[in-house]
């Protein structure tokens, strides 16, 4: 018999139910930035190599190329040579682009939303069936243990 009581009292509580309940939504956002941002530095510009020969029968000779001008004289038997740079500057402007790429994470806020809805007939039924199940389950425990302890004192 108890075995019986038992087992219908399970599919009760295996039946009832109770109001659904939603988890609470969370919003997490994670924004990906590109920033470009341009740095100013110095570039080595490496002259190229010019060179030039001439030969002449003259006593004088002058080589000039975009960088330097030279000139050779033979002056009392004696080989007289100059070198002059030629006042120049190479600018050479240099922007160097730096992509970064920076990730910015928003944890979100816990946004609880009810929703009232009523419960239908059968679900008010199965839920009533829920705590009657309840209770007799309880009641059915505090009486086996009230057996139990009548028993061990008698």
């Amino acid at each position: 018999m108890i075995r019986h009581i038992t087992a219908i009292l399970l599919v009760l509580c295996a039946i009832s139910c109770s109001p659904r309940i939603y988890p609470a939504s969370r919003i997490d956002s994670v924004r990906v930035e590109y920033r470009e941002r341009i740095i100013h530095d110095t570039i080595r510009y490496e002259i190229p190599v010019e060179v030039e020969k001439v030969v002449t029968h003259d006593t004088t000779s002058t080589l000039t190329n975009s960088i330097a001008s030279s000139t050779a004289k033979v002056h009392n038997g004696l080989l007289e040579h100059s070198l002059q740079t030629l006042k120049k500057t190479i600018n050479v402007p240099a922007q160097i682009v730096v992509r970064d790429t920076v990730i910015i994470e928003k944890k979100g806020e816990t946004i609880v939303k009810e929703v009232p809805a009523a419960l239908s007939r059968w679900q008010t039924f199965l839920l009533s069936m829920g705590r009657l199940a309840l209770m007799v389950i309880v009641l059915a425990i505090a009486l086996f243990v009230a057996k139990r302890l009548l028993k061990i004192i008698s």
